[in-house]
Parts: structure tokens; sequence; C-alpha cells
């Protein structure tokens, strides 16, 4: 450090290097932050500066809670609308032929509440294994007015999709997050149930043995009565946003980031 220190006292004056001494032995004594750590920090100096408002995207104009219970790294993304793009361009092309939203998975309650919030569904059944979770998402429907749309269970079983109301199940969106439960879910008595719906399922492959067959299979159960496809994760442009512009391209890029493990999969199924 000395030897950096003398050169540079030289040529910039003793309260220029002051400055740069101190900086370098924090970085010195503080290790760097983690990409996890960067993308949580910057969602919450961004929540701070959007007053926790969506600011773009289908959801834009949503009020957030101030704290999240699943993904905070993920509040940076959703702020900007740029979450899981693909999901939100499939639900406003599909809401037009659906009543009912399907959240399986509901976390924090980003799409359930966003959804009915921005009238794209005339109601909600949001289902979601964590207490804290659960709780939040009923927060954010009160904070966003629309409690009285939304139903909140808790976890999932393919006994409880059977016992929906028959006017939901010939109307809906459904969507599935379960970290590899969709396989089990998803059985062919549901598929049958909810043979008008459409659905949208996170893929977790990697969660389960022999994914890739687990995949097929699945495939194989909606083919009967709908057609099929898989979407993945495509680009985003954090660029776009001027209030971003400021910072330093790792840490816009990583506002924009999901954290995925890998490159992430849906697959989509459509009704005939």
């Amino acid at each position: 450090m000395l030897s950096k220190a003398l050169p540079y006292l030289a040529r910039h004056g003793f309260g220029n290097t002051l400055q740069y001494v101190i900086a370098r032995s924090k970085f010195i004594v503080s290790p760097p932050e983690t990409a996890g750590e960067v993308r949580v920090r910057l969602s919450l100096a961004l929540s701070e500066k959007l007053n926790n408002t969506v600011a773009a995207g289908l959801f834009a104009g949503m009020v957030l809670l101030p704290a999240s219970t699943w993904g905070r790294g993920d509040r940076g993304s959703q702020l900007l609308g740029l979450y899981e793009q693909e999901i939100q361009d499939l639900i406003k092309t599909s809401s037009a032929a659906c009543d009912c939203l399907i959240d399986v998975g509901a976390a924090d309650g980003y799409y359930a509440v966003g959804s009915i919030f921005k009238n794209l569904f005339q109601s909600c059944y949001a289902f979601e294994a964590s207490d804290e979770s659960r709780h939040s998402i009923a927060q954010l429907a009160v904070l966003n007015g629309i409690i009285d749309k939304i139903v909140i269970h808790g976890f999932c079983s393919s006994e409880q999709l059977l016992v929906l109301p028959l006017s939901c199940r010939e109307r809906s969106f459904m969507l599935v997050d379960i970290e590899g439960g969709e396989f089990d879910l998803l059985s062919t008595e549901v598929i049958s149930a909810f043979s008008k719906s459409i659905f949208a399922i996170e893929l977790h492959p990697w969660a389960v043995p022999a994914g890739e067959l687990a995949v097929a299979d699945l495939c194989n159960r909606f083919s009967r009565s709908h057609n099929i496809m898989k979407i993945g994760q495509g680009a985003r442009d954090p660029n776009q946003f001027e209030f971003l512009r400021q910072l330093p391209d790792n840490e816009r890029w990583l506002l924009a980031s999901e954290n995925r493990c890998q490159w992430m999969q849906w697959l989509i199924a459509q009704p005939r």
C-alpha cells in the first residue's frame, strides 16, 4: 500500500492521497460483496427510490410490501417489471380467455395480487405452503385493495385442485412454481378436470430423479387435451430505465438478474 501511496501523493497531494488510502484500506478490511448481496442491496435502494411501487411491466402501479419473505434479491427486477417477462407476456395475452388465476407456489403474491390489481382476472386462488408468505399475500392484497377477490390456501395437493369450483376450472389460468412438485401435483385427473384451462408450469427437472423423463411424462399427460410448448428465459434490458443509467454495468445487470441456478424453461399448455 505504501509503495503505491507515495507516488500518488507526489501527483495528487495529501488530501486526495488520504482519501485514496482510506478507500483502499476499507476494501482490504471488508471483503467484496457477493453477487447475491449486491442484488439485495440494490433492490432495497430501488424499493426506497420508487416508494415500493412497480415502475413498469404488466403490474405497473402495484405497491409492494416493504419487506419480502421470498427472494429478497428479486425485488429489484419485480419493481422494474422485468421479472419473468415471459410469464408476464403470457398472462397478458391469455387473460381475456380466463376468469380465474390459480397461483400454485404464490410466494409473496406478486402474480396473485398483481393480476387482480390490474383486472386481468376476476378472482384468484393462491396456494402457498409458507405461513409467513401467506400472511404477506394477505397484507399485499389489502394494501392494493383486492382482498375480496383472492382466496389464500396453504400447501396445494391434487385433491385440493379437484374440489375448486367448476366455473373456475373451466376458464382458469394455472401458474405452477413449486420447485419440482409439479410432476406429482399435475396428475392425469387434474389435467382432465382443467382441460379447458391454460397452464404455465416452471420446470425443475434437476430437483427430481430422472428429471428429463419426468418432464417427458408430464408433457405426455397434457398431450391428450392440450397443445404444449416450452418457452425459455429471454433477454432483459435494464438500460431502458433512465434512473438506472448512473449505475455501473454490473449493478444494472444484477438488478435484472433472477439468480437462477441454470437457464429456466416453462411448459405452456393451451387447451385444444
